[in-house]
């Protein structure tokens, strides 16, 4: 109605030179802060390793992520042995056969391992990772009744929008967690998610207003 919506990569929007709520909450601050933060800052490089936050705020979105885990073995990678059997592990997981590894040495076992890694339809994970990504799955499908789902239903997960402020004339933007519309939940709403530690209610209240 007043501007584009696009399904586009995270990184195109990032890049688009307009106005997100962090930009304009900077400038709050200082000028200076603003130059900084659509100027001169460097963007954060994606994780390589797990991330409890990361994966729960995306399996809300998808989630058949919560199915897409799997425990890796706590094999020692500082031996031949331990390599190997990591090796091993990785081939069943991926069903793609035992390859001979008499005649390899350790930088080619290590080498092989890391195509396997690539090459996993699944994302490892530690023991006590998985019993946490378990106890959200359920609260996931249970809390509110099953609130959760119904307000994700038809929803639309990370799109930009793209538009310009009547008053200012300056070119905004924003990329919701997801938003959904009226004819699919009975009213038009953003959704955002947000984690937090809180383990009383009046650290969750002051985690939410924040």
């Amino acid at each position: 109605k007043n501007g584009t919506l696009a399904n586009s990569p995270v990184q195109k929007y990032l890049d688009k030179k307009s106005n997100s709520s962090s930009a304009l909450k900077e400038v709050l601050k200082t000028p200076f802060h603003y130059k900084f933060y659509t100027e001169m800052r460097q963007y954060e490089k994606p994780k390589d390793h797990f991330d409890l936050g990361t994966f729960a705020h995306k399996a809300f979105l998808e989630p058949e992520l919560f199915s897409s885990v799997i425990i890796e073995p706590d094999h020692a990678l500082n031996s031949t042995e331990g390599v190997t059997n990591m090796v091993r592990f990785y081939e069943k997981t991926n069903q793609c056969g035992n390859l001979d590894l008499s005649k390899h040495k350790m930088a080619d076992l290590r080498a092989y391992l890391v195509d396997l890694k690539a090459a996993c339809p699944y994302q490892t994970i530690k023991r006590e990772h998985q019993d946490i990504i378990d106890i959200v799955n359920y609260n996931y499908k249970t809390y509110g009744g099953g609130l959760i789902p119904r307000l994700l239903k038809g929803a639309c997960a990370e799109t930009s929008f793209y538009g310009k402020d009547k008053e200012a004339g300056l070119p905004v933007k924003i990329r919701p967690d997801s938003f959904n519309i009226e004819e699919n939940i009975g009213v038009n709403a953003i959704i955002s998610f947000k984690t937090t530690s809180a383990q009383s209610l009046g650290k969750f209240i002051y985690d939410s207003a924040k």
